[in-house]
């Protein structure tokens, strides 16, 4: 059953008198509105990792239609199983393929957050132990 666009609120109700278990619920085709919709691709070794950051609507298609790309700013992630320690990121320009920036980040209990410099279409991590 298709749901129309918009904020939606869903209620799950046991009516009956028993106890009723569901493994799963699936929902397709759903974004929450507040997170830039970026595709995140990445390797990583115990301290050291590569990292790019993809703008969904940046394609040959909306190229070709003439659809300008949007730069994206306020973009974060967390980079998972990493050594814990001060790391340096230098961050890329992936079209022009020159360095833009470096950033210092703290990996606690195997968390790093990353948070890049804003960008046109996509940008490239490199994650480095210091």
């Amino acid at each position: 059953m298709a749901i129309p666009a918009g904020q939606h609120v869903i209620e799950i109700e046991n009516t009956g008198s028993d106890w009723v278990s569901v493994p799963t619920y699936t929902f397709t085709n759903c974004r929450d509105p507040r997170f830039t919709r970026m595709d995140t691709l990445g390797l990583r070794t115990d301290d050291f990792a590569v990292l790019w950051l993809h703008d969904e609507e940046s394609n040959w298609y909306n190229d070709q239609k003439g659809k300008q790309p949007r730069q994206d700013g306020g973009v974060a992630t967390t980079l998972l199983g990493l050594k814990d320690g001060a790391y340096r990121i230098e961050w890329w320009d992936t079209q022009k393929g020159e360095a833009i920036g470096t950033t210092e980040a703290k990996c606690e209990g195997g968390k790093l957050p990353v948070a890049p410099p804003a960008f046109v279409r996509d940008v490239a991590g490199k994650v480095m132990a210091r």
